[in-house]
């Protein structure tokens, strides 16, 4: 997983290739608008298909927000979601979790929290709709991608918060 400028929709697209044992590539995708989009993480669920993790400015609210993307087993998009507020949102973690099959997203934010980038993880439904989040103010010096700190703190989703419910997914355009 991660970019190409080469083809696809915009600036740069999230580009994900499965290949067989041998390495020869059985299928390939890309996903995003006309902005940038990049993959940063995936993994295959329990049902066979793929979960992805990116970043994205070509649909969401701010400077770049979190995209999380499901597929199926041939890479076909099932739902994608951004979450983030107006500044910039980024995660480079996922993981599937057992036995909801929801997903844990980990990476960074200037929108929540402290500002200036803190380290932010957030919790979905299998569906990709928002469960928890937390942001936690990072020491200075201390990277976004370093272990997240022990003590996290949990919100409930909110109507006032600037995040995707499972009925309004927003939705970058189609993969090619």
């Amino acid at each position: 997983i991660g970019s190409t400028f080469s083809f696809g929709e915009g600036s740069y697209d999230l580009y994900y290739i499965k290949t067989d044992a041998s390495g020869e590539i059985d299928w390939s995708r890309t996903y995003g608008g006309t902005g940038t989009d990049n993959g940063t993480s995936v993994q295959q669920t329990a049902d066979g298909g793929y979960i992805l993790l990116g970043y994205t400015n070509s649909s969401g609210a701010g400077l770049c927000d979190i995209l999380l993307a499901k597929t199926d087993s041939a890479g076909v998009i099932d739902w994608a979601y951004t979450y983030g507020g107006e500044a910039d949102d980024r995660a480079w973690h996922v993981l599937q979790t057992m036995p909801d099959s929801g997903y844990i997203v980990a990476g960074y934010t200037e929108t929540f929290g402290g500002g200036g980038g803190d380290a932010f993880v957030l919790r979905t439904d299998a569906s990709g709709g928002l469960a928890r989040a937390s942001a936690e103010r990072r020491a200075r010096g201390l990277a976004a991608r370093s272990p997240l700190p022990k003590k996290i703190w949990w919100c409930t989703p909110s109507p006032s918060l600037p995040w995707p419910s499972a009925a309004a997914p927003s939705a970058p355009t189609s993969p090619s």
